[in-house]
């Protein structure tokens, strides 16, 4: 009996390790061609990088605006954002106004807003780890609306901070 269960044990782990590398596998060209845009985007002289790897161009940038205040930040804090995010070919993904809450939005985009002024507007390239990562988005079938390993481009304004 044990021996059957330590076996069932084994073949299903085994089984989720196979389908983990198939899903890896299926997306390493997203991430490739991810990866080579942003190494060929470097070129440019008019792109600067936040923490060696968020790219980001300066539109705008609001000297007279408010910088998001981390010790006043809590889980209930809110931006009031205007964005468009578009993949690497130049499709937009998603446009956005309004408000989000802080700890909801991207890895790379709190960093992008901790960094900016109120009133600026920016366009921010994120690496795949730091905008969805592996999980990418889904919708309610189960297509993605974002592959897994994908790079995402933001023309990203940060509009207000509500603490």
């Amino acid at each position: 009996m044990r021996r059957k269960i330590l076996l069932s044990i084994i073949l299903t782990l085994s089984t989720a390790l196979m389908f983990t590398a198939c899903i890896d596998e299926k997306y390493y060209d997203t991430k490739d061609a991810g990866d080579k845009y942003l190494e060929q985007n470097l070129t440019s002289d008019t792109i600067q990088v936040l923490s060696d790897v968020i790219q980001y161009k300066v539109y705008y940038n609001n000297e007279y605006g408010l910088n998001l205040n981390l010790d006043l930040l809590q889980t209930y804090s809110q931006v009031d954002i205007r964005y468009t995010a578009y993949f690497i070919d130049g499709t937009v993904y998603e446009e956005i106004a309004g408000s989000a809450y802080y700890t909801a939005l991207p890895k790379g985009l709190k960093e992008v807003v901790r960094k900016m002024k109120t009133g600026s507007k920016w366009r921010v390239w994120l690496p795949q780890n730091l905008a969805y990562g592996s999980d990418g988005v889904q919708n309610d079938d189960g297509s993605y609306a974002v592959d897994p390993y994908t790079t995402l481009i933001y023309d990203f304004e940060l509009l207000a901070i509500k603490y």
